[in-house]
């Protein structure tokens, strides 16, 4: 039998048996943990009903931030804070809205150490990828690092997780995701409850281009990833940090953006 035919039957016996295994064991909702008999799903994506619970970030938004406006405004400009405060990293956009189902899926990846999440959250961050950044004005990926104390305790940077399967969906894998580019190197106090200066003194000085990589990011277009913005002060502090090292532009993108003070005050660890 030629090597293309039983190639041929080799693939469609394997699609055969994840569309049994699928009916068998129907996929489950890495969100909810509810379960539905899709063949051909697998547990890479979220159900309909936590998809359709999903509130992307749409309508105009701060140029530099990627603040969302209100109703009223018609058109994308500076916000009064960016405005004052030009920002280190620019753009910065998110895809979904820190509410909901998107709110629940970080917390429980993130602090309940559900990695189960990292697929589906990764491919949500992946489409921002393509609809926010040109894919050919990127040189660059680095995720925002945790410092060591923290990692030890989380056992993952979740950043790092979704930066991965975010290049991987957006089909750039031929771009570097340089995760030892950027690093951490003191710890830093709980963002939460902090008002925007004290944020950004909080992580004033507190992340690093190691010497040995600064050849690397040198004239580089990099893009920061992240799990959720809340003002953007480590963003900016990370852009600061790779700017004075030579890169020649630093954007950013995360999966979700925190909106009013209680969302604000859910997060745990926030940029």
């Amino acid at each position: 039998m030629p090597a293309s035919i039983r190639a041929t039957m080799a693939q469609y016996s394997i699609k055969w048996l994840a569309e049994l295994l699928n009916l068998a064991f129907p996929p489950r909702c890495p969100a909810c943990l509810s379960t539905w008999p899709h063949p051909g799903l697998s547990a890479d994506f979220l159900c309909p009903d936590c998809l359709d619970a999903l509130n992307p970030i749409v309508g105009s938004l701060c140029l530099d931030c990627g603040r969302p406006f209100g109703p009223g405004e018609q058109y994308d400009h500076l916000c009064g804070d960016c405005l004052v405060t030009p920002k280190k990293c620019r753009p910065i956009r998110s895809v979904l809205k820190y509410q909901g189902v998107a709110r629940e899926a970080i917390n429980r990846f993130k602090y309940g150490q559900d990695v189960s999440l990292a697929p589906p959250l990764g491919r949500i961050l992946g489409i921002g990828l393509l609809v926010h950044f040109g894919m050919a004005e990127i040189d660059m990926i680095i995720p925002v690092p945790l410092h060591i104390t923290r990692l030890r305790t989380r056992q993952f940077n979740q950043s790092y997780l979704l930066a991965g399967y975010a290049a991987g969906y957006a089909g750039r894998k031929a771009v570097p995701l340089l995760w030892p580019a950027l690093k951490k190197i003191r710890v830093t106090s709980n963002q939460a409850g902090l008002d925007a200066y004290a944020r950004r003194r909080n992580v004033r000085e507190a992340f690093l281009v190691p010497e040995k990589f600064q050849r690397q990011i040198r004239g580089k277009r990099i893009i920061l990833i992240d799990d959720v913005c809340t003002t953007g002060s480590t963003l900016d502090e990370c852009a600061r940090t790779l700017l004075t090292a030579g890169a020649a532009s630093v954007s950013g993108l995360t999966l979700c953006r925190t909106l009013d003070r209680d969302d604000r005050s859910a997060v745990l660890g926030i940029s």
